[in-house]
């Protein structure tokens, strides 16, 4: 593909949201419906009785989150494990323990500030109880779990306190082509419902049979691992969306615009960079260059609101559609939205003061507030496609296109 084959792009945008929108606004199968357990338990007792049975960490985190979440969303089935669920081992002895610590608090008995110890062990905690005392808490307060809350508004007023993020080129700087030959040229494979690994795990398999049938256990062994991890990918997807890194989505961004992987004589390390020809007579900086230099490329992640603004209607819709999800039982199946921007390393981070030119006239700012005017100048115009992802505990999911 050229520099800018604005037409395969514009073919590349049309097929995949073509895939995307259909799969997100079909129904499917409603999900199974949660059981309070743990979460109504703690509710129903004082902070006093929470703490003395959970130990104070995870008994003030917990009750501040049973507070401000909806016990009828369907995603406690599988939060932490489904460990909350109320038919899991964890929730019912957690609640077997928050009976006892009311009655030993009401009679201030000096076991009850004990209690706790029943539910950690004597010994180490167990995992989930380590991943729970971590994570788990009011999601106004650390950003997670965003989903669980009752109503969009709540939701919204959280995810508004997130910031645009620049993404880490750590991984492209080391693996360079290797991590460019790896990934494809197209999100079609990433929609929902999609199977971008569904050619290799078949091959993988018919190919460790062969080597099976032919008493080659070790070479068959080797594929079976191999296999396992592509299948592993298949099953991070999260009701039928495809988990994706920040990094593979950008690079299969930079591979879809024409973008080029190159590595740095002095630094040692690769970059992907951007002709300035790619952005035709628009100059948004200050400095002349020759029309045969590059910049940099370095994506930026914006949450939704932040670009709200220049949203296309389609994108509109398919948040709502999702924050009301039919198969989710009209909850939230998200945390965050995240707009992945394939942009350049303009401006500079670290300076007090950047700017950046648009129709002549010189904006001045922050980084931030100028990386976002550029940032939207550019989507509008037409330079950049956004990809609209779907964060749920920290994990990104692909969506579909900005478009």
């Amino acid at each position: 593909m050229s520099t800018r084959d604005i037409a395969a792009i514009g073919k590349e945008m049309n097929e995949v949201q073509l895939f995307a929108i259909k799969a997100i606004f079909e129904n499917g199968q409603p999900a199974p419906k949660a059981m309070p357990g743990i979460l109504q338990a703690v509710l129903d007792c004082s902070e006093e009785e929470v703490c003395n049975a959970l130990g104070n960490a995870l008994g003030s985190r917990i009750k501040r989150f049973a507070t401000d979440v909806d016990f009828e969303h369907p995603g406690f089935t599988e939060a932490f494990e489904g460990s909350l669920n109320g038919d899991s081992s964890f929730s019912r002895m957690c609640c077997e323990v928050l009976h006892l610590s009311q009655i030993a608090t009401k009679e201030k008995m000096h076991v009850a500030p004990k209690l706790y110890k029943l539910v950690v062990g004597s010994g180490e905690k167990s995992k989930i109880h380590k991943e729970i005392e971590r994570c788990i808490d009011s999601p106004s307060k650390n950003q997670l779990h965003v989903r669980f809350m009752k109503t969009r508004a709540e939701r919204d007023a959280v995810r508004e306190t997130k910031r645009m993020q620049v993404m880490a080129m750590a991984t492209i700087a080391k693996k360079g082509m290797e991590l460019w030959d790896s990934l494809p040229d197209s999100f079609v494979n990433y929609a929902r419902g999609r199977n971008i690994h569904e050619d290799t795990i078949k091959d993988g398999n018919d190919k460790a049979g062969t080597f099976e049938s032919l008493g080659l256990a070790g070479l068959a062994g080797s594929i079976k691992e191999d296999v396992s991890v592509f299948q592993q990918h298949v099953d991070d997807a999260y009701y039928g969306f495809n988990r994706i890194s920040m990094t593979a989505a950008a690079v299969v961004q930079a591979k879809i615009l024409g973008f080029t992987m190159q590595k740095c004589p002095t630094r040692k390390n690769w970059t992907i960079q951007i002709p300035l020809s790619y952005f035709g007579d628009f100059k948004f900086y200050s400095k002349e260059y020759t029309p045969d230099q590059t910049l940099e490329f370095n994506p930026r992640s914006y949450t939704f609101n932040e670009l709200a603004s220049v949203a296309p209607e389609k994108v509109v819709k398919i948040i709502d559609r999702l924050e009301a999800f039919p198969d989710f039982n009209g909850k939230a199946l998200f945390d965050h939205y995240r707009v992945l921007v394939p942009t350049v390393n303009f401006p500079n981070r670290g300076q007090s003061s950047c700017s950046v030119v648009i129709d002549g006239e010189t904006k001045v700012g922050t980084y931030n507030e100028v990386s976002k005017i550029l940032d939207k100048e550019l989507i509008v115009r037409g330079y950049l496609n956004p990809i609209l992802l779907g964060e749920k505990n920290e994990n990104c999911y692909f969506i579909g296109y900005w478009c």
